[in-house]
């Protein structure tokens, strides 16, 4: 089966990017996605992202480590989900990806690709190092 990527890179990573709509990538292949993302005898890459249809908003980022583990999401990866969407079709200035750890609103201007990641809260506060 001939498989076409895309191999996107932001702000010091990069990921092979996959449309996944059809759900035909073997997910659960830990030992493939490893091999694709080998630097030496694969394509080389810190992950797999797969482009797929979402529940929640139009497109579903799904996103792999190199070591095969599904992460719940990664900021710049997002980033580079949204470039591949404009580039794959005609997506508008402002769409929104779903991910594991909710729905992100992205805004493309020219070269530039902005997400929202959400809120960040304070999970400890004035710990005491040494």
């Amino acid at each position: 089966m001939d498989v076409s990527f895309s191999k996107y890179h932001g702000a010091g990573n990069d990921f092979i990017l996959l449309d996944d709509r059809n759900s035909f990538f073997p997910c659960e292949n830990k030992e493939f996605i490893q091999r694709l993302c080998h630097r030496q005898l694969g394509i080389g890459a810190d992950g797999l992202i797969l482009l797929q249809r979402g529940t929640k908003a139009p497109y579903r980022m799904r996103i792999f480590n190199q070591d095969g583990k599904e992460a719940a999401m990664c900021g710049n990866g997002l980033r580079c989900l949204a470039a591949f969407i404009r580039n794959l079709e005609e997506a508008g200035e402002r769409f929104e990806i779903e991910s594991r750890e909710g729905v992100h609103p992205c805004h493309l201007r020219g070269d530039r690709v902005s997400v929202s990641l959400g809120r960040p809260f304070v999970k400890e506060w004035g710990l005491t190092l040494f």
